[in-house]
């Protein structure tokens, strides 16, 4: 490709994943410096037929596209610097402070389940179960419930914040995020579901992506791989209940933010006894968590690893994962005897203390 050559980047209809829009908003940024010319396309499938037979060089898409796309001529050339995964709730109020019984309409199991650990006591529905017309697509159902929440029917929506942008709602909102700056305790977190806030340039195999290395950031290339491979790795019955989150984070930040939170994390086991830091550089913060069916118990790994050490890290932290679900899914039969170092009540015998599914009732 000769340097005066222009970029072609196509990209298809808004699916609400937040695509379109990021991809517009980095043409029109950064488009006449490189030369960059952006052609809507009806869909995914012509966009790759088109860009097949040598016509054009990108094309913008969701990771869920690209799990489609299963085609060895083709390749992952960059991602665009990630956009807020996190979702949110569109409301008067803010979770805990929505009246008694809120209704709450949400299509994401995970935030779901999410949801009732903070209010147990909230009404959760599906679109679905509230719209009854079959004809509307996404944009119209989801402008629907505003109209419900407006009226009064209902008490608010959890919807992604792509979707929510796309819909140019005024309504209030408010964010379901990490709570990262929110000492432990005081305020439930939402770890977003997997792979949101990603748009991927895919090419034809071979693109020399150094052509648009100044539109990509390594570190959500990296971000991504993490989370694909977490995901992809997970047992079928813990994909749609599990939140996933990595970002690459500066060690100072991370621990600023635990003094603040006066959690003791990085204290404990990143400070020698100089209270020096026993690491540098670039680190990447990894979050992977399951809720139960009816939220009142969760299984989490946190883990902060060094950018060299990403792919073991990785694999670590989804091992513990795993081994922490087989065990709160099991029935604990009676020990004999307590382990040394726990209380005798240890080696009582208890029921399974985490539920992936409710159970249906034998007829």
């Amino acid at each position: 490709m000769q340097d005066n050559d222009r970029i072609v980047i196509f990209t298809t209809a808004s699916k609400g994943d937040g695509v379109r829009r990021h991809i517009e908003q980095t043409v029109d940024s950064k488009g006449q410096h490189l030369n960059l010319l952006l052609r809507q396309l009806p869909s995914l499938k012509d966009a790759i037929e088109v860009m097949d037979s040598g016509t054009g060089d990108l094309i913008a898409m969701s990771p869920w596209e690209w799990k489609s796309v299963e085609d060895p001529r083709f390749s992952l050339i960059g991602i665009l610097p990630r956009r807020e995964p996190t979702w949110v709730l569109v409301s008067n109020d803010n979770p805990d402070r929505l009246v008694k019984d809120p209704v709450i309409i949400c299509d994401s199991e995970l935030l779901r389940r999410q949801f009732l650990r903070v209010r147990s006591d909230a009404i959760i529905r599906t679109p679905s179960e509230v719209i009854v017309q079959t004809n509307m697509d996404e944009r119209q159902r989801w402008l629907a419930i505003e109209d419900m929440r407006s009226r009064g029917e209902i008490d608010g929506y959890v919807i992604a914040r792509s979707l929510y942008t796309i819909l140019n709602i005024r309504s209030r909102r408010h964010t379901l995020g990490l709570q990262r700056e929110t000492p432990k305790g005081l305020r439930e977190h939402f770890i977003p579901p997997p792979l949101h806030g990603f748009t991927l340039l895919v090419g034809r195999s071979g693109f020399p992506a150094e052509e648009v290395s100044s539109l990509c950031d390594p570190s959500a290339l990296l971000a991504f791989r993490i989370e694909t491979m977490l995901h992809d790795n997970l047992s079928d019955e813990f994909k749609d209940v599990t939140g996933i989150y990595a970002e690459q984070r500066k060690l100072g930040t991370l621990m600023n933010e635990s003094k603040r939170n006066n959690d003791g994390f990085f204290e404990k086991f990143y400070i020698d006894s100089e209270k020096k830091p026993l690491r540098s550089g670039p680190q990447f913060e990894i979050f992977i968590e399951a809720i139960s069916y009816d939220g009142t118990v969760a299984i989490g790994c946190y883990k902060v690893v060094e950018l060299e050490a990403i792919r073991q890290g990785s694999i670590n932290i989804l091992r513990e994962f795993e081994t922490i679900c087989d065990q709160l899914k099991t029935d604990f039969e009676e020990l004999k005897r307590a382990p040394e170092t726990m209380p005798e009540e240890y080696k009582h015998a208890r029921k399974k203390l985490f539920e992936v599914h409710k159970k249906t009732e034998s007829p």
